[in-house]
């Protein structure tokens, strides 16, 4: 007679837990190839692989008026928005009654001064949560050294 095979009999056949730690490099590995994608499109002179070696959470990429262009998925779980909702919109959005003028303002100078800098800011999630967030942003240079976008790198700290 055979034996039932019940499930404490089947042998594992393929690994069916999910590994974060190989989500994330698939999810930078994504990241990397549509940014160089975007680089090599707008000729931008940069080193993306070597831009994205430092731990951020989200990446949001706006044209020089400041409109957002694209962001990666960490946006979405860092802010609580959708890509579809954020692009087009400027960063602005995620400020609120407790971001600082003063750090507004260097931005805003920074940004101007096309120069490459980090800032801590109160952000706020679609929720309404306040979040602070270090953003470096890296302004992007055609081959005519015209900064032509401007890319963030977040995260929540």
């Amino acid at each position: 007679m055979k034996e039932k095979i019940t499930l404490k009999h089947v042998p594992l056949l393929s690994w069916d837990l999910s590994n974060p730690a190989s989500a994330l490099k698939s999810n930078r590995a994504m990241e990397l190839a549509q940014l160089t994608q975007l680089a090599e499109k707008n000729r931008w002179q940069i080193d993306i692989k070597s831009e994205l070696e430092v731990y951020y959470h989200a990446i949001v990429l706006t044209d020089i008026q400041q409109n957002i262009q694209w962001v990666n998925q960490g946006f979405q779980s860092m802010t609580g928005y959708p890509p579809e909702f954020a692009i087009g919109k400027k960063p602005s959005f995620l400020q609120g009654k407790n971001t600082s003028t003063e750090v507004k303002q260097r931005i805003r100078e920074n940004l101007g001064l096309g120069r490459r800098f980090t800032e801590t800011l109160i952000n706020y999630r679609k929720n309404r949560e306040e979040y602070r967030c270090l953003v470096t942003i890296v302004p992007l240079t055609n081959l005519s050294n015209d900064i032509t976008h401007f890319m963030a790198l977040e995260r929540e700290i």
